[in-house]
């Protein structure tokens, strides 16, 4: 089966564990079910791609070269479980910096959309927070939040209303495959 969408991938939280403003590589380590999510995903032909605001470069508590290991290392982790991303884009900036890639702008997902020739209206945009969910609603995908990372927070505070609320990653991913089997 081929997927002409796309799917929007927060990273901490979502992807891996959340370590509050991850800055060494040691400390990367997948949730379970996150390599399994992306994995069926890879299946069905979506490009996956994370979008990822990463403030703790503008604070100077990681260096954008410390950045590039750390996704390399999740991506070497997916890997040896079977799953591949297809980019990785990161916001460097501090919420003062008003730039428009950081979450919930929708910067960093049309970059993707572009990069990807994707139609946002068939994509989706999987995060913990409302930032993720906020700026999959601005683009006009469909959104899930994980309860993983800050998601059962987020989702008790009810500020935000996704299309979706789901335990993990692979739970997303077996709701997205239901999704396109139903509109293919």
């Amino acid at each position: 089966m081929v997927c002409s969408m796309m799917v929007f991938l927060d990273r901490d939280g979502t992807i891996n564990v959340e370590r509050h403003h991850l800055a060494s590589v040691e400390g990367m380590e997948l949730l379970p079910g996150a390599a399994d999510g992306i994995r069926l995903l890879n299946q069905l032909g979506c490009s996956v791609v994370v979008i990822s605001n990463q403030p703790v470069v503008a604070r100077g508590g990681c260096s954008p070269e410390m950045l590039d290991a750390i996704n390399r290392r999740m991506v070497e982790l997916l890997a040896s479980e079977g799953a591949a991303l297809d980019a990785i884009y990161a916001c460097p900036h501090s919420p003062e910096d008003g730039c428009s890639c950081r979450k919930p702008k929708t910067g960093l997902i049309e970059k993707g959309r572009r990069a990807f020739e994707a139609e946002l209206a068939r994509s989706f945009v999987v995060g913990d927070k409302c930032s993720d969910i906020r700026a999959g609603i601005a683009s006009g995908a469909t959104t899930f939040l994980v309860r993983t990372g800050h998601g059962l927070d987020t989702e008790r505070a009810g500020e935000c209303e996704p299309d979706y609320i789901v335990d993990d990653l692979r739970d997303a991913a077996e709701r997205i495959y239901g999704i396109i089997q139903r509109n293919p």
